[in-house]
């Protein structure tokens, strides 16, 4: 087992969900994407 690669995945895979979730917020607050 790598365990280096498997935590760079997961820290990855945390900053896509971080952005995702942060333009979903940004688009129910203002009502667009912009």
């Amino acid at each position: 087992m790598d365990t280096h690669s498997r935590s760079f995945a997961k820290a990855l895979s945390w900053r896509v969900t971080g952005t995702i979730d942060t333009m979903v917020i940004s688009l129910v607050v203002t009502g667009s994407i912009k």
